[in-house]
C-alpha cells in the first residue's frame, strides 16, 4: 500500500510535520511520499491513501478542492479523514450551526451579495453587532483558514472590510463576537485516533500578537474542556458512525467557559515540533496504526 501525504507545490517536502510522518510511515514499511495534492489526483491506484495535510490555500479555490476529493473517492482511495469529514468540514457555518449545542461561538451569516458602498457594509455590520449582542465582532470567510480575509469591525466604526468582501469572489462571510480573551490565546484539543492525546495553547496573530505555540499536557487540560471534546466524538460517532482520525478542536474562553471556535478535520496541524519527544513519539505511533486499521 502506498501512502501519499498531500501538500501543496509552494510546501511539498518542505514541512517538518509531513515529513515526520513520511519518515515514520516508511520505517514500519510502507512506502509514502509528499505530493501536491493536484498531482495525488492523478497518481494513486485503488486502496491507496491519502492523507490531507499541508495543503494550504485550498480554500481559495474550495470548488475544484472538492472536486478533486471526489475524483478520488470514485477511484476508492482511502483518504484521512475520512471523505463524510472533509465534506462536513469544509464549511464552517453550517458545521457550527449544527453542533451549535455543544458551546460553539456564537455564528450567524452575513447577506453581502450586492453590497457597492462602505455605508450599505457598516449598516449590515452594525446589526449583526446588534443581532450578536457584541460592540465588537470579527468577520471572516465562511470557507477559509488562517485567518485568511479576516478581520474586526466596531460599532459606529468606519471599516475598510468592503475590499475585503470583493476579495472573497467564491463563498460569503459570516460574524462572531469578539472575545478578549483572544489575547490569551486560543487553546487547542489535538485528538488522534478518536483519543485526547494533548492541548496546544495558539497565538495565531490574527486578532492578537503572533507567538510561538504551547504545548498542554493531557493533564492540564480541564475536565471541561475534556467533556466537550468528548461530546464531539459521540456526536461524530452518530453522525457518521465514525470518529475521524486526526482532529483538532480550537477553543475560546468566554467569561468562565470555553466556545468552540474551530474544529479542525481537513488538513489540520497537530504541532509536533512544539510537543515533547514522548508525547511526539506516542503522537506518531497512534497515527500510524490509522493506516494499517
Amino acid at each position: 500500500m502506498n501512502v501519499y501525504i498531500a501538500s501543496s507545490k509552494k510546501h511539498a517536502g518542505k514541512i517538518s510535520e509531513d515529513i515526520l510522518v513520511r519518515d515514520a510511515l516508511i520505517a514500519r514499511g510502507m512506502h509514502s511520499e509528499i505530493i501536491p495534492l493536484e498531482k495525488i489526483a492523478t497518481a494513486p491506484r485503488s486502496f491507496d491513501f491519502v492523507m490531507l495535510k499541508s495543503i494550504w490555500g485550498y480554500h481559495k479555490s474550495y470548488r475544484r478542492f472538492l472536486e478533486r476529493i471526489k475524483d478520488l473517492k470514485k477511484k476508492k482511495i482511502k483518504l484521512m479523514n475520512d471523505y463524510p469529514f472533509v465534506f462536513w468540514n469544509i464549511d464552517k457555518y453550517e458545521y457550527l450551526r449544527e453542533i451549535a449545542r455543544l458551546g460553539t461561538i456564537p455564528t450567524i451569516l452575513l447577506q453581502l451579495k450586492g453590497v457597492k458602498r462602505p455605508p450599505e457594509l457598516r449598516g449590515i455590520l452594525s446589526r449583526a453587532c446588534d443581532t450578536l449582542g457584541a460592540r465588537i465582532i470579527v468577520v471572516k470567510p465562511r470557507i477559509s483558514e488562517s485567518g485568511y480575509l479576516t478581520f474586526v469591525y466596531k460599532t459606529g466604526t468606519n471599516t475598510r472590510g468592503l475590499s475585503t468582501i470583493e476579495d472573497n469572489k467564491q463563498g460569503g462571510f459570516i460574524a462572531q463576537p469578539y472575545r478578549s480573551a483572544i489575547i490569551a490565546g486560543e487553546l487547542s484539543v489535538v485528538m488522534i485516533g478518536g483519543e485526547i492525546l494533548y492541548g496546544i495553547r495558539r497565538f495565531p496573530g490574527i486578532l492578537s500578537g503572533k507567538k510561538d505555540a504551547i504545548y498542554v499536557r493531557p493533564g492540564a487540560i480541564s475536565p471541561a474542556l475534556q467533556k466537550k471534546a468528548v461530546e464531539l466524538k459521540k456526536y461524530f460517532m452518530k453522525r457518521f458512525e465514525a470518529t475521524p482520525d486526526i482532529c483538532r478542536i480550537d477553543f475560546l474562553k468566554n467569561g468562565s467557559r470555553y466556545e468552540i471556535l474551530e474544529v479542525e478535520l481537513i488538513d489540520p496541524d497537530l504541532y509536533f515540533r512544539r510537543i515533547p519527544e514522548k508525547m511526539k513519539e506516542r503522537a506518531v505511533e497512534v497515527l500510524c496504526r490509522r493506516f494499517l486499521k
